[in-house]
């Protein structure tokens, strides 16, 4: 019974491990996109904070539109474009930066 509680135990540090969450500030300084019947819908953030850059990728089973209804392509670009700072939390999947939620820090939506 107490090697099961260690297998249990052990193999949910593990999982833990494997997956962790994150946040940081910064700029977006480019988006690529792809197209969601027809329309534009952000899939790849490029973004850059003082000490680095990151490409943030969105989940497609958590469109950023699917955080919030405003997020979308030509609305994140304007934004882009003005330089405003963003937070993005995320964590990291097969080695990928998976977007689990995104704000802009300059004003409120």
């Amino acid at each position: 019974m107490l090697e099961i509680k260690k297998v249990i135990f052990i193999t949910g540090l593990l999982i833990l491990s494997c997956t962790s969450q994150n946040i940081l500030e910064g700029r977006i300084t480019k988006l690529e996109s792809i197209d969601l019947n027809g329309l534009k819908s952000v899939d790849i953030i490029f973004f850059e904070n003082q000490f680095e850059q990151h490409e943030f990728y969105v989940d497609k089973n958590n469109r950023l539109e699917d955080i919030n209804i405003d997020f979308t392509y030509s609305h994140i670009k304007s934004h882009m474009l003005d330089g405003e700072k963003v937070e993005i939390v995320f964590e990291i999947k097969n080695s990928k930066k998976i977007i689990k939620s995104f704000k802009f820090l300059d004003h409120s939506h």
